[in-house]
């Protein structure tokens, strides 16, 4: 019997190698690699195989989850080999990168520095992504410390820690402080920590930006 597959979700542009003269079709979104440290979904689909007949295997780490749809657990950076099996036979395997991921950054506008006008930063909601990662997860940033300080003599003149229950909105007390600002005048969003899905707290680097004018 003839299989045709479409493995997708953190696959994309693989050299399959193909078992037993099987047909291999490849679409998804993450580049070809797993990230160390966090669940790396896998789908796959196999025309005339149940998905209680399908499985993934590895050489590195485990696979949790057995049918179309499981995860990838990698155990060390370098190379993978993930092979599909249909009733315990192995029809195709396909070899991708384990990659560590990239540092955990707060960004205003994708930016941790630079400029920001007055208006931009009573709007700013911050956020956290990883640096050079194509791996897509929901870390949420919890709380963060905003800091002004006058350019001259560049003191600070107010702090405060904000919660982002609801939605990292600066209160009025914030807003009409940087609204007094002046031009080059320094804001700093510090002792930030976001969670992972796992619930996991994490630090984040401080960010400082100036006043435009």
């Amino acid at each position: 019997m003839r299989y045709q597959f479409v493995i997708i979700s953190f696959l994309l542009a693989l050299s399959p190698v193909l078992l037993a003269a099987q047909t291999i079709v490849l679409g998804t979104d993450k580049m070809n690699v797993a990230y160390l440290g966090v669940p790396n979904p896998i789908d796959v689909a196999v025309t005339n195989a149940p998905c209680s007949n399908v499985s993934v295997r590895t050489d590195n780490g485990q696979i949790v989850g057995r049918g179309c749809h499981c995860v990838f657990h990698p155990a060390e950076r370098g190379k993978s080999e993930l092979t599909v099996f249909v009733k315990d036979k192995p029809v195709a395997g396909y070899e991708i990168r384990v990659k560590e991921l990239g540092k955990l950054l707060m960004t205003v506008d994708g930016r941790t520095e630079g400029y920001l006008t007055r208006g931009e930063l009573v709007a700013m909601r911050p956020v956290a992504g990883l640096e050079n990662c194509y791996y897509d997860t929901s870390f949420v940033i919890t709380k963060y410390t905003i800091e002004v300080r006058r350019s001259k003599p560049g003191s600070a003149v107010y702090e405060k820690q904000l919660s982002t229950a609801n939605g990292a909105i600066l209160d009025d007390e914030t807003e009409q402080v940087i609204g007094s600002l002046r031009h080059d005048d320094i804001v700093v969003l510090r002792d930030a920590e976001a969670t992972s899905p796992g619930n996991k707290h994490i630090p984040l680097p401080s960010i400082t930006f100036r006043v435009a004018y």
